[in-house]
């Protein structure tokens, strides 16, 4: 957990704000180190391009993990729109198509399982729990978070902390 915790402070964007904006993108298996490098690099340039009404946003954007794109936002300038948020999705399904994965699957829920990432399917997660793959101290990420103050402080989070519960079968 300590080597994950590291690696997404290392990865975060620097100066912007806790009330930054956050879009998570996990992907149902991790990306290679030639994927994860050239994803990078394809999310800094969606980044630097990224606008909302022909403004340019104070964004960012990263692979964390080797699981997951996210797309970071400043809305304390110019707030993304709805046009601004359907280029960013075009450019998840984009990649989604390039590489032959699901990036948009609600249903699966990732978790650390040492310092790797593991998913599971929410309908899954009795059984998980009841044989001990998941506890309720395993780190759990919660895909929903919608700014980087909460990425921060609950990104990952131990399942019993998290809305995932309510798939226990309890």
């Amino acid at each position: 957990m300590k080597t994950l915790t590291k690696t997404k402070e290392k990865a975060l964007p620097e100066n912007m704000p806790d009330t930054t904006r956050v879009w998570i993108y996990q992907c149902d298996r991790n990306f290679t180190e030639d994927e994860a490098e050239h994803l990078t690099a394809l999310c800094r340039a969606f980044a630097e391009k990224w606008t909302a009404h022909n403004v340019k946003l104070r964004s960012a954007a990263g692979v964390f993990y080797r699981r997951f794109i996210c797309l970071f936002a400043d809305e304390s300038a110019a707030g993304a729109s709805g046009c601004s948020i359907d280029t960013s999705v075009r450019f998840i399904r984009e990649q989604e198509q390039r590489l032959n994965v699901s990036m948009t699957n609600r249903m699966l829920m990732a978790y650390a399982e040492g310092d790797t990432v593991e998913t599971a399917h929410l309908n899954d997660l009795p059984e998980k729990l009841k044989s001990g793959v998941i506890r309720p101290d395993t780190p759990v990420f919660d895909n929903l978070i919608a700014t980087l103050g909460d990425m921060k402080a609950k990104w990952p989070a131990p399942f019993s902390e998290t809305w995932f519960t309510k798939f226990s079968g309890e």
